[in-house]
């Protein structure tokens, strides 16, 4: 039973790791995304 749990709570941090990679994945696409807006934004101010 106890080794039943440990193997279970090890598949359960490996699931937890692979989630934190893909949401770490997202925000680092979104914060480009962003950053090249905020770029623009400001490009465009700068002309005015």
């Amino acid at each position: 039973m106890h080794a039943f749990f440990d193997s279970e709570s090890c598949y359960i941090s490996i699931l937890m790791r692979k989630k934190l990679g893909t949401i770490i994945a997202i925000n680092k696409v979104y914060n480009v995304i962003t950053f090249k807006e905020m770029k623009k934004k400001w490009q465009k101010k700068q002309l005015c």
